[in-house]
């Protein structure tokens, strides 16, 4: 199987070279159009030897010199040093660069994100690829390229929805749909597998490994017939990973219950490919999966356990670098039944928090582990031990990793936060939201946020603001979701908030009627998979809108403690559960967000100390009639201004 890799060339004519000797540049760039890479890395240590003029060109040409004589490391560095070169021209914001310095610095960055991918690095190429997005170079391939890394990672939705936004940029760029077919195959979605696989078989024929997906995904579907012929497609067009086609018959077998012949395919497979664990284990299971395997079969298969197999997804290489102050780390471990695992951080075992084991529908990884690991500060290494057991045995893998700070113009903490004000209720406007959000937003601009805001908002453009942001908070380090406004819990102590338009509530089901469910807001959160989520609900004001009981009792008094928190995120309530908060009545603002206001620039203050001088004030104001409270899934440590 074979990744497409989409290389531009740099024909920079703006950039035509003076200096000591123009043509060690121009030979460059001609051996390199000839395909003669190491003639044309010589050619580019010359010029840059000889100070020729952008030194950035030949920086970037010469790492894609080395990029395809397979020098990776060395490629990397050479694209470092054209971003430090262009860093020396001093433009700190896009918009101020001139259209060819946004340009080079837009297909350095891509290439670096290519040089990143073929280290392993898939989160930093992710990183580097929305770069390029930034500095405006081609969205078709960085899109495409984004997929291939989150397929790499294991993050098939992500993979699927970003095949998807190259597709119409791409249109006669068939791999996206094979692609995106594996993915959805990945996650178990074989409907949408085999539509994408129809579609590249149509345009693509005589490649049999479209005939092989689309058949593991109709066998999944107990289309036997259709799984079998296209397995037979696969094997006529001499699949080079034959060993593939013989698992697809032993997973058909094992289904017909022919468990002779499934053992047989499974043997055939391991013969093709001694490393197939996912066969490997299929014979291990064999005699609880094929239910008339006969007693002497069932003796062979179940004679022993093989100890788990660890395949790292993140990070790949045993030494990684990362400018992300946390990470996400991923291994699959193959096992015939469910192993234990523990990752060890400079030989701490870390705790179970964020911690998950996941069944995979992915073929050759049937258990997937993910934990967050907050990383020290710039330039410390934090070593890791992953350990995987079951009843055959234990195996462990060690991984490294350095952190380092980013080179790029505006590459700092990238965050976003969406603001939304209700203040024009049909039943009890509110004076002071819609200068919540103006206030919040301009305090959050001036610390590096962009900035989303929205006033007086109906239920339909809330659900569909929060899709909006969910989409653009994935390409971010920072999200943070800003709520001035009504916002009430129904019986079952689920949390809502409350639209401009929403009618007075009279049963349970007119919650979901009328209001929106945080939990819409949280799952879009979670999608998006950002390091940090910071949620502040100003959004407590006692609400007239509940009719059923007129003494309003603790069960939809204010809102509840949050069940489930998106990965990462820290949820600062103005009021505790079951409370309700103050008004601030005579004031532009509403006591808590007034009081959040006060601190949430204080230089070197961590989040969760703004949190409790905010809660400080916000007690002392009130007379200890409104206790802010929070709640926090969050391991890090996170400054709105250092």
């Amino acid at each position: 199987m074979k990744t497409q890799i989409y290389i531009f060339i740099l024909f920079l004519a703006p950039f035509l070279v003076n200096g000591q000797n123009p043509n060690a540049y121009q030979k460059g760039v001609e051996y390199y159009k000839k395909a003669d890479y190491a003639n044309a890395e010589n050619e580019f240590d010359k010029a840059i030897n000889q100070n020729i003029s952008p030194k950035y060109n030949s920086y970037t040409y010469r790492g894609l010199a080395k990029y395809y004589q397979k020098k990776y490391n060395e490629a990397f560095e050479d694209y470092n040093l054209a971003v430090r070169d262009l860093n020396k021209l001093g433009y700190t914001k896009i918009g101020e660069m001139p259209a060819d310095i946004q340009k080079a610095y837009g297909l350095t960055l891509y290439d670096r994100a290519l040089a990143q991918s073929k280290r392993g690095q898939n989160n930093e190429a992710i990183k580097d690829y929305n770069f390029a997005l930034m500095y405006k170079y081609n969205p078709g391939d960085c899109y495409a390229q984004i997929g291939n890394a989150y397929y790499a990672l294991a993050d098939f939705e992500k993979a699927a929805e970003n095949y998807t936004l190259s597709m119409p940029l791409k249109p006669t760029d068939y791999s996206l749909y094979y692609w995106r077919g594996n993915s959805y195959l990945s996650e178990g979605k074989w409907k949408q597998s085999i539509a994408d696989f129809n579609y590249y078989i149509k345009q693509k024929p005589n490649d049999p490994y479209g005939y092989h997906y689309r058949g593991y995904s109709y066998i999944m579907m107990d289309n036997i017939e259709a799984g079998l012929n296209d397995t037979q497609k696969s094997i006529d067009l001499n699949m080079k990973d034959m060993y593939l086609a013989f698992r697809n018959l032993g997973v058909i077998n094992t289904k017909l219950e022919d468990c002779k012949a499934a053992k047989e395919n499974y043997e055939m497979a391991i013969y093709y490919n001694p490393n197939d664990n996912f066969s490997k284990s299929k014979l291990e299971t064999l005699g609880r999966d094929c239910k008339n395997v006969n007693q002497k079969t069932v003796e062979i298969v179940n004679k022993t356990v093989s100890k788990p197999f660890i395949e790292w997804i993140y990070p790949t290489q045993e030494t990684v670098e990362t400018t992300d102050n946390v990470v996400t780390i991923k291994a699959c471990v193959n096992s015939s039944e469910k192993p234990t695992m523990s990752l060890f951080a400079d030989g701490v075992e870390l705790t179970s928090r964020d911690f998950s084991i996941v069944p995979s529908k992915q073929p050759d990884c049937p258990y997937r582990f993910e934990k967050q690991v907050t990383l020290p500060t710039n330039g410390s290494l934090t070593n890791l031990k992953f350990v995987a057991k079951n009843s055959g045995g234990s195996s462990e893998s060690n991984r490294k990793i350095y952190k380092t700070v980013s080179q790029n113009p505006e590459a700092e903490e990238r965050r976003i936060a969406l603001l939304i004000g209700n203040a024009g209720y049909k039943f009890k406007p509110l004076n002071n939201t819609l200068n919540d959000v103006d206030d919040m937003g301009k305090k959050l601009e001036s610390l590096g946020f962009k900035v989303i805001k929205y006033k007086n908002l109906k239920a339909e453009e809330m659900s569909m603001a929060f899709i909006k942001f969910g989409r653009e908070l994935a390409n971010y380090d920072v999200g943070m979701f800003f709520y001035a406004g009504h916002g009430l819990q129904n019986s079952s102590g689920t949390n809502f908030l409350v639209p401009v338009d929403a009618e007075i509530i009279k049963t349970d089901q007119d919650f979901n009627k009328y209001c929106v469910e945080v939990d819409e807001l949280f799952g879009q959160m979670k999608k998006a998979n950002s390091k940090v989520n910071i949620i502040i609900l100003d959004a407590c004001r006692d609400n007239p809108l509940d009719s059923r009981n007129s003494t309003r009792g603790s069960g939809t008094r204010g809102l509840s403690a949050p069940i489930e928190n998106p990965q990462g995120s820290f949820i600062f309530y103005a009021a505790s559960a079951n409370q309700t908060a103050l008004e601030g009545e005579g004031s532009r603002n509403g006591i808590f967000t007034g009081e959040l206001l006060k601190f949430i620039d204080k230089p070197n203050l961590k989040l969760e100390e703004v949190v409790k001088e905010t809660s400080k004030a916000v007690k002392l104001k009130t007379n200890d009639q409104q206790k802010p409270a929070w709640y926090s899934e969050f391991d890090g440590d996170f400054y709105f201004k250092h």
